[in-house]
């Protein structure tokens, strides 16, 4: 994935990103009022193609082109924009003298606000449990240089108030109040009215390119750039030297002095050095993290920020996630699938958040790794600062045990601290190499309902260890080469925990995904082992009719066969045996422990992983039995014979109501209405002779049956198909990259979740693409007559010159374009990223995953067989149609049924109502009644049964095993 497609989202970027972008429109904005107020009346500055120009001015401008475009392609958003936060009142009044109010648009006043709003609570917590901004008192154990920081942070914040009340003054006299927000699907509005639209809405305001009236040569250019980096040295110099008389930081809270973050590198003035780096990489990387001069930064204030969003980001991922899992709990409105994949991407992003962490602390100027350890944030939290969103004084009147109370449950558990103090204790208690072991009766069982603190604390110790003594066999099942490093559909909180047992440490992403997972626990109950239970209905299922499938992967399908053996390995082994009890049983008996050990522990307590799996099953089958089909003319040729029964049918009423097939109405609502088999099988009022006919257009008699379909084509590339199910294929290859395979590189990154935001969001990025003909048309338009590309060319033909012009445009148009995308993606939070993929996977659900090809293609040939009985047997044998059998090619030559069916009715007229009633009778039943459970017996008895087959020991907790769902009873 391109680097610049990456997110990076959350409550700290997108402070920086609104920060960033408002001062960009307030310079530009500024500029272009001040300039045009003081320019004469034959000025030909403009930042756009004026359509309304004269002859002249576009005969200027198509001698200026070819240099237009070098400088458009030079100065784009990517650009960094240096102002001190002093000149942003001088600017804001200089635009409100000179501009209308429906001048000013409503998404930088939106974004301004939440920008003050964030900086309000980071200077809040800054100052820590609301010590005074500006006291002298010296008894509020702040230092003289810290009082003076907030009385700056609170000045700047002055500052900004007073620019938006200038705007918000300003556009107060439109209508309305001009005060609006807009929404975007798979946003969400902030709390200060600001709405990912703002965001995006902002690159509509930005100019993106150069002047084309503008005529500076190369010399100035770098004049310019020389001077710009003069005035930069000046200032850099002042900086360093007021830098050189502060002293440190003392402790601020409970005694303990903090460790001071480094001093960011000065010595390169951003829009000069930054600015021509960022060409070929994402512009948010590139965004100057303050707001003033050097003097001004205050790499505390950012440090202590970035870390409370860090925290701030990992709770509201959480909430939302609980709320999901609560969902489930109570009313069953969200599949459990859709819940694994979103706690497993949540602890996905959470990696992503810490990385991004890590490198904003390297942008900053911080050198020192342990400042973004997760031992030393929560601490400096705990200890120093507080948590913004409490009120410490109300502690005041409590007595300690109620204190202590509050604490562990607002601080202590909002910093995740439970999930990292258990998980240090059991590292630091299990030897390097040693793979811990426990009795059945030295295993500490969860008690549900915990509401005190020590309580909570007690479930959080017993949930982990549930963990614990499953993943150290994993571990050590996976080091002795037992186990691929990867297993099927392995959650990150499992791969997280082997790692951290690896290598003896542990990381604040792994820390989030424990407590995470403690509270899914806690939410869950005695139904946390429900998602295994429903893994184990869908793999028995599966596992039933592979056997057969098998069997049938001939002829055109024989290059399946291999892979649907290793799926069926595959499901044996994850899924109807526990892999872990391969290293657990060996070391029990060594060390001569007579405890029965208890099946799929691991799965029945860990609900993500055991979601995952069924998930994957879902996937893989549904890729196959989409190849299968894909591969074969088996479901069109029941297709025609399904429409003709349906024609026949009020002809023999005594029948009754003829039954819907949604499998096979699911695959032709997949097709266009102009495709052949859609022309093919319309009625039109035909009979069902005419019907049976028609599929001889689908069919040919010359048909290569070892190839009935052109070989090499994508599954998403279909002709014929529509846009929507070709759309929903290339999401399920999404999700399959990810679930499907075992690639450890996939694992370790977003590329997946990325492809899939990207491609949901297109349209809403980039509206509905036109032609690339037409869209080069449009700029035509533009170039020639003047007019907007709505209205008719009418120019006659373009000479070269206009026609190089547009495609020059043409170019800088893709080129926002595909800016406007890339802010886009980096706006998104790690929030709204969880809630696209969300409904992204309950669309799969719904849609794709919903249609069982591998059902649809055997009740197909259910049907086919049952009418090949009606036909001569003279007939079948020229046919090459063997009844009975299924193996090679046989299959396959059941299409001609059909055209058969219709041969036998024309030659014997007085079998023809005789045909027709079989028709609708058999194909009735047939489709009422077949299942592909009906074949394979892969796994005999019932899940009980099986356990006590591997002679495994069943608990008490167990007992509700019939109160299991066999499906999910609800989606998102």
């Amino acid at each position: 994935m391109d680097r610049s497609n990456r997110f990076r989202g959350g409550t700290w970027h997108r402070y920086k990103l609104g920060q960033a972008q408002f001062t960009r429109w307030l310079k530009q904005t500024a500029d272009k009022f001040t300039s045009s107020a003081a320019a004469e009346p034959e000025s030909t500055s403009t930042t756009t193609i004026n359509h309304s120009s004269k002859q002249q001015q576009q005969q200027q401008q198509q001698q200026r082109k070819k240099k237009t475009a070098q400088k458009a392609a030079k100065s784009s958003i990517d650009s960094d924009v240096y102002v001190h936060w002093s000149e942003l009142e001088y600017m804001a009044s200089a635009i409100v003298q000179n501009a209308r109010p429906e001048d000013i648009p409503s998404a930088p006043i939106n974004i301004l606000r939440d920008v003050i709003g964030l900086r309000k609570k980071s200077a809040r917590f800054f100052r820590g449990n609301g010590a005074p901004a500006t006291t002298d008192d010296p008894s509020d154990g702040s230092t003289p240089e810290a009082r003076d920081k907030n009385a700056a942070h609170e000045h700047i914040i002055q500052v900004l108030e007073r620019v938006l009340a200038k705007f918000e003054t300003l556009r107060a006299k439109m209508p309305g109040g001009g005060r609006s927000t807009a929404n975007v699907p798979g946003g969400s509005e902030m709390e200060s009215g600001m709405s990912l639209a703002d965001l995006s809405n902002m690159f509509e305001h930005l100019e993106v390119q150069t002047s084309p009236d503008a005529e500076l040569d190369d010399e100035e250019e770098n004049d310019d750039s020389d001077a710009d980096a003069q005035s930069y040295s000046r200032t850099s110099s002042s900086a360093k030297s007021k830098k050189g008389s502060r002293r440190k930081k003392s402790a601020a809270k409970g005694g303990r002095a903090k460790k001071r973050p480094q001093q960011r590198d000065s010595t390169v003035p951003p829009g000069t050095v930054h600015a021509r780096a960022s060409r070929n990489s994402s512009w948010i990387d590139e965004i100057d993290f303050a707001l003033g001069d050097e003097d001004d930064r205050d790499e505390d204030f950012d440090y202590y920020m970035m870390i409370y969003c860090f925290f701030e980001d990992f709770n509201t991922i959480r909430s939302y996630i609980c709320e999901r899992w609560c969902d489930y709990y109570f009313d069953r409105s969200i599949s459990l699938n859709t819940l694994a994949v979103i706690t497993n991407a949540a602890f996905e992003l959470y990696h992503q958040m810490e990385h991004d962490l890590l490198m904003d602390m390297r942008r900053l100027g911080i050198r020192d790794p342990d400042m973004g350890q997760y031992e030393v944030m929560m601490m400096f939290i705990f200890t120093e600062t507080g948590v913004e969103h409490i009120d410490y004084e109300e502690y005041e009147s409590l007595s300690v045990k109620e204190s202590n109370e509050r604490i562990y449950k607002d601080e202590w558990d909002w910093l995740a601290s439970p999930a990292f103090t258990q998980i240090r204790h059991l590292l630091i208690n299990i030897p390097p190499g040693k793979t811990a072991m426990i009795c059945k009766a030295d295993r500490q069982r969860a008690q549900y309902g915990a509401i005190k603190a020590r309580e909570l604390d007690n479930f959080k110790n017993a949930v982990i260890s549930d963990l614990l003594f499953d993943v150290v066999c994993l571990k050590a099942l996976k080091k002795n080469g037992g186990a691929p490093e990867v297993l099927p559909a392995e959650s990150e909180l499992l791969l997280n925990f082997q790692q951290a047992l690896h290598c003896y440490d542990w990381c604040s992403a792994f820390i989030f995904s424990l407590q995470l997972y403690v509270d899914i626990r806690n939410i869950m109950e005695d139904t946390v082992k429900h998602p295994y239970k429903q893994l184990r209905a869908t793999a028995n299922k599966i596992a039933r009719g592979l056997p057969l499938q098998i069997e049938w992967a001939m002829g055109p399908r024989y290059e399946m066969r291999k892979a649907l053996r290793q799926r069926q390995r595959e499901i044996d082994r994850f899924m109807l045996h526990d892999v872990v009890l391969e290293d657990k049983l060996p070391r029990y008996a060594r060390m001569h422990m007579e405890d029965e050990v208890q099946p799929f522990y691991l799965l029945r307590h860990e609900p993500v992983w055991a979601g995952l799996l069924e998930f994957r099953a879902k996937l893989f089958m549904n890729e196959l039995g989409h190849e299968y089909v894909q591969r074969s003319l088996v479901v069109e040729a029941a297709a025609f014979i399904y429409e003709a029964a349906q024609a026949a049918s009020p002809r023999f009423p005594e029948h009754g109501e003829f039954p819907a097939w949604t499998d096979m109405d699911k695959f032709l609502a997949t097709w266009t209405e102009d495709c052949a088999l859609k022309q093919a099988l319309r009625n039109n009022g035909k009979s069902p002779n005419e019907i049976l006919q028609s599929s001889q257009a689908i069919i040919s008699e010359d048909i290569n049956f070892s190839a009935p379909k052109p070989r090499g084509v994508a599954l998403d590339a279909v002709e014929g198909q529509t846009e929507d199910f070709k759309q929903a294929v290339r999401t399920r290859q999404h999700l399959a990259k990810r679930y499907a395979q075992e690639d450890r590189g996939v694992h370790c990154s977003l590329q997946y979740m990325q492809g899939l935001i990207q491609q949901r969001l297109e349209r809403e990025l980039e509206g509905e693409r036109a032609a690339a003909e037409e869209h080069l048309s449009s700029v035509l338009q533009d170039i020639s007559s003047n007019k907007p590309s709505a209205q008719p060319h009418s120019q006659g033909v373009l000479n070269e010159d206009q026609k190089a012009m547009a495609e020059e445009r043409a170019g800088l148009r893709n080129q926002q374009r595909a800016a406007r995308r890339r802010a886009f993606l980096a706006q998104l939070s790690p929030l709204q990223q969880i809630q696209i993929l969300e409904d992204t996977v309950n669309e799969q659900l719904n849609g794709i995953l919903a249609l069982d090809f591998m059902n649809l293609f055997y009740v197909s040939w259910k049907l086919l067989l049952a009418f090949a009985l009606q036909v001569r047997p003279e007939a079948l044998q020229k046919a090459g149609c063997q009844l009975g059998a299924s193996q090679g090619g046989s299959v396959d030559k059941l299409v001609q049924i059909p055209l058969l069916l219709c041969d036998e009715m024309a030659e014997d007229p007085d079998k023809k109502e005789k045909v027709l009633d079989l028709l609708v009778k058999q194909t009735k039943q047939i489709v009422s009644t077949s299942s592909f459970e009906e074949f394979g017996d892969l796994v005999e008895g019932d899940d009980d049964q099986d356990d006590e087959d591997y002679g495994y020991f069943m608990d008490d907790d167990d007992s509700d095993w019939e109160d299991a769902p066999t499906s999910d009873e609800g989606s998102g």
